[in-house]
């Protein structure tokens, strides 16, 4: 999952290189914000796997 969640905030830094509609500018910001704490969280959960 990490990586599928990683091309989402690559994609969406990407289009906001570009001159896109202003409308979607919040909603790949949310992704970039929400996606990146679901890498960290997701790290954070394999990273305790020896502890389970």
């Amino acid at each position: 999952m990490i990586p599928h969640h990683e091309g989402a905030v690559r994609m969406s830094n990407n289009v906001l290189q570009f001159n896109i509609c202003p409308a979607l500018k919040p909603i790949l910001y949310a992704i970039i914000t929400t996606q990146c704490e679901g890498i960290e969280q997701m790290k954070r959960l394999l990273n305790n796997l020896d502890n389970c």
